[in-house]
């Protein structure tokens, strides 16, 4: 684990050196073995009086090393000692594991020498003046320092002396009041003060440290809660992280201007890291790789996106900009689900490797990269663009629980019910044939009463067989006409052949046959002709007869009658007696549409009833989403940041959203929302409902109220009114749309300044950063890597609200920090400190540990607080002569 991490420490510990310790002849081997099967990291050796097992102890550890034995752990021996002072209280001091025993041995003297009238406040000052930590013993115990003295006694004591760790024997002991009247803080630690073997670790601390040194722990008992975890406050092992995601290492080969000859290699913690370093040192730089190795670049602002697109590129010339090139590699190591993984970034593809039984081996893919792993990256002007959007906050909570799948099922409920309506309005316009059907029918009921009356009437039989015969007769005679035409037209005259000189032409027989024709011929025809005359006349007299004849007296009658009740039937819209079939067929199909009507309205109850249920489904689900994000909120707020939803309350998307349903981009905006008289407008009264008012009550009466015209007194504009009127008709189904539609939520971000919490909705651009970077922090569920978040804020706002925030999640989550503010890394404690410099055309990684590394301290002062001079000037000119 890179950076400080937590070790289980025993920090009182006595051997067979204390004259009270049970087991006087137990081994240093069996001691130390005992420590090592209960996996103590660090022990502090505080025999009373004595540090006379600490070299014993040492020289054993180093013969158990030697062994290579399967029951050897590492171990950091603190040597130390337990001294009795006046007014008879013990007092722990613990030293550095290289500090040499007479050293120890001299502190010891001296405060022997001292006799029984030493006082506490003298021991304590000898010891932290010989490089070591005093922790007063079991304070709440016999002997203990707080259970000793009280009252102007104590005072004396914590006047005179400044030590910052008490050992209690007990997690839950609370500081006498008078600690609490004088804001004296201590940090808590836990030892099992174990007088035998078998007690050793039975009270226990944890305690954060890069090495076990005396200044890692000293620091570490500073840094008060978030060094130091006291056995019974925390039962698991801290560095025991489950399937927690966090980045391990960061390595880069052949980028532009970074990893060339040697690898570009930085390592993380799985808690609060911190990249610093001075302007150009290339901290960004190692964002914008992360970017790059874990997919991070799609939908990013378009100013950040033109700036990474800038970073990313291979440069074309030497005075190109671009940090890559061709052979480019980013390789990250990742613990994600408990395993351990290794991505390698090459020519925009990916590899990935895990680790198993002590080798990596190749995955079968890479896939989803930026799905998959859960890494979240921010820039001071990404932060400030979310900031200024006044939806950005709505979305990011949308964004911490599965928003979309609930999207999708509103989706899928209110497509249902507009399905519904169409079928409702389908079944009432059959519905609303009804009376029409009926009058329909009854107008045929007359007409086929009508036709029967004419169809059932003797007098018809009479026509139809006087029609017949009348017809026949004057078929036939037609008929005798055209054959007599067809005959006259046949017989045509016909003239004899010019008379020749037979006689010279045939000899004497055929000339006399000849003749005898011709007269045979003549005589035919002279009878044919007096046929045709006979034929003509015979004509005519038919055609006289076609043209002018009487009907018997019965038939007229009988015809009159006849004509008289059909002008009857045509008056009444019948054009013939043969309609009758035709017309019992349209009463069949009427009676069934009106009987089909009964049934649409039992079917209209019943789809009614179903959009009614598919309705209150759709406000449920609208309600689930306020609670959805209700819980989000409950879970977002802090002592420092403030949420309130006000659901449906978003007036100005609402009015928009208002506004696309009814097809109207302007106009009636004194009827939309008139923000001179809000309460007197459409969508003042429907998201600003009366103090006290059901929300959901109001939103479901104003809608009815408009939509229905029942306006309950609320007065609209007569154009407004006429308009809504007409879309009920022309556009039906955008009041399905209307009536479904739920106004927008707002949200109100307190952010508390000075003891009190602000709206910040007219606050500071820095204001809302630090607020938005609170919930990022507090909702994060993965790395989270921020670059430069301080750019838009006051030190103020990064001492009270952003390195609080930072301590309280790193918790939980990794957190990457690029910074040049001294508070983030120091009282944020950083578990690991990344300092960056840039030479010779190269970025490079100068140190990295953690806070307690001396190199490391030396960088923050020279890079974040401009030198040894600087900070001692500042702390002179100003902290000191406020606080004396």
């Amino acid at each position: 684990m890179n950076g400080a991490k937590w070790w289980k420490f025993d920090f009182h510990l006595h051997t067979p050196a204390s004259s009270d310790y049970r087991e006087p002849e137990l081994s240093a081997k069996d001691f130390l073995l005992s420590a090592m099967q209960k996996h103590i990291d660090c022990i502090a050796i505080t025999d009373h009086d004595s540090c006379a097992w600490t070299e014993i102890l040492r020289t054993e550890l180093q013969n158990i090393k030697a062994e290579n034995s399967d029951l050897y752990r590492e171990l950091a021996i603190f040597p130390g000692v337990e001294v009795e002072v006046f007014p008879a209280i013990h007092l722990l001091a613990i030293f550095d594991p290289q500090k040499p025993v007479d050293d120890i041995s001299s502190v010891i003297s001296r405060i022997q020498n001292g006799g029984d009238q030493i006082k506490f406040h003298q021991a304590v000052n000898l010891i932290q003046h010989s490089g070591g930590i005093a922790i007063p013993a079991h304070v709440n115990d016999v002997k203990g320092l707080f259970n000793a003295v009280d009252g102007s006694a104590l005072k004396n004591v914590l006047d005179n002396c400044d030590f910052f760790a008490v050992e209690v024997t007990d997690p839950m002991y609370q500081l006498p009041q008078l600690c609490v009247d004088m804001k004296r803080e201590f940090t808590y630690v836990m030892g099992s003060d174990a007088h035998k073997c078998s007690d050793v670790a039975k009270r226990f601390s944890w305690v954060k440290m890069e090495a076990p040194t005396i200044e890692s722990l000293a620091l570490a008992l500073q840094d008060r809660e978030d060094g130091v975890i006291i056995d019974g406050t925390s039962v698991d092992d801290p560095n025991n992280l489950g399937e927690r995601c966090f980045i391990e290492k960061l390595e880069i080969e052949q980028g532009q201007k970074i990893g060339n000859g040697a690898a570009f290699c930085i390592h993380f913690s799985p808690w609060l890291n911190t990249i610093i370093g001075g302007r150009g040192s290339g901290k960004t730089t190692i964002t914008e790789f992360l970017r790059i190795a874990f997919g991070k670049v799609h939908n990013l602002p378009s100013e950040i996106e033109t700036s990474f697109n800038k970073f990313s590129k291979i440069p074309t010339s030497r005075t190109d900009v671009g940090m890559l090139r061709p052979n480019t590699t980013i390789q990250v190591h990742v613990k994600k689900d408990g395993r351990k993984l290794k991505l390698i970034w090459e020519s925009e593809k990916w590899t990935e490797y895990y680790y198993e039984h002590g080798d990596w081996k190749l995955s079968d893919g890479a896939g989803n990269v930026d799905q998959r792993f859960p890494v979240q990256i921010y820039s001071q002007k990404q932060l400030y663009e979310m900031a200024e959007d006044p939806n950005c906050l709505i979305h990011y909570i949308d964004s911490l629980f599965d928003y979309d799948a609930w999207k999708q099922q509103l989706s899928t409920l209110s497509e249902e019910y507009k399905t519904i309506c169409r079928q409702s309005r389908e079944i009432s316009n059959k519905i609303a044939q009804e009376e029409s059907l009926k009058a329909r029918l009854t107008d045929l009921d007359a007409k086929i009463h009508a036709l029967e009356t004419v169809a059932n009437n003797p007098i018809l039989t009479t026509i139809k067989s006087f029609s017949s015969k009348y017809e026949t007769f004057k078929s036939e005679l037609a008929t005798i006409i055209s054959r007599l035409s067809e005959l006259q037209y046949d017989i045509v005259q016909t003239t004899l052949v010019d008379q020749v000189d037979i006689d010279a032409i045939l000899d004497e027989e055929s000339a006399k046959k000849y003749k005898r024709f011709i007269l045979e011929w003549s005589k035919l025809m002279s009878e044919y002709i007096a046929l045709q005359e006979k034929m003509v006349a015979l004509k005519n007299a038919a055609e006289e007869l076609s043209k002018n004849h009487r009907i018997s007296a019965d038939f007229e009658t009988a015809r009159t009658e006849y004509l008289s009740a059909i002008s009857l039937l045509k008056q009444r819209g019948i054009d013939s007696i043969d309609e009758l079939e035709t017309l019992y067929s349209q009463r069949t199909d009427l009676e069934q549409k009106i009987a089909d009507v009964l049934y649409w309205k039992n079917q209209l109850e019943e789809i009614e009833g179903k959009k009614s249920a598919q309705f209150e489904a759709i406000i449920s689900h609208q309600k689930l989403l306020r609670q959805e994000r209700a819980r989000i909120i409950a879970e977002l707020n802090s002592d420092q940041v403030r949420i309130t939803l006000l659901p449906m309350q978003d007036m100005s998307l609402a009015e928009k959203e208002f506004r696309n349903i009814i097809r109207k981009d302007s106009q009636f905006q004194s009827d939309i929302l008139d923000l001179d008289d809000i309460h007197n407008s459409f969508i003042g009264q429907l998201c600003a409902p009366n103090h006290g008012a059901d929300i959901w009550q109001n939103r479901l009466e104003t809608l009815s109220s408009l939509i229905n015209k029942d306006l309950g007194g609320k007065k609209y504009g007569k154009r407004f009114s006429a308009y809504i009127s007409s879309l009920c008709i022309e556009h039906p189904e955008d009041i399905d749309d209307l009536q479904i539609w739920t106004p927008p939520d707002a949200i109100q971000l307190e952010i508390k300044m000075d003891g009190r919490f602000s709206n910040i909705a007219q606050g500071s651009a820095g204001q809302k950063t630090t607020a938005l970077l609170s919930l990022i922090l507090r909702s994060n569920n993965g790395p989270l890597i921020i670059d430069q978040p301080e750019d838009d804020l006051d030190t103020k706002l990064i001492s009270e609200m952003l390195v609080f925030e930072l301590r309280r999640q790193k918790l939980k989550n990794q957190v990457i920090v690029v910074t040049h503010n001294p508070n983030i890394p120091v009282n944020g404690a950083a578990e690991q400190i990344i300092a960056m410099y840039f030479t010779n055309g190269q970025v490079l990684c100068k140190v990295e540990g953690a806070l307690q590394n001396q190199a490391i301290r030396n960088e923050i002062c020279d890079v974040m607080e401009g030198g040894r001079d600087a900070l001692k000037k500042r702390y002179f000119r100003i902290y000191k002569p406020l606080y004396q």
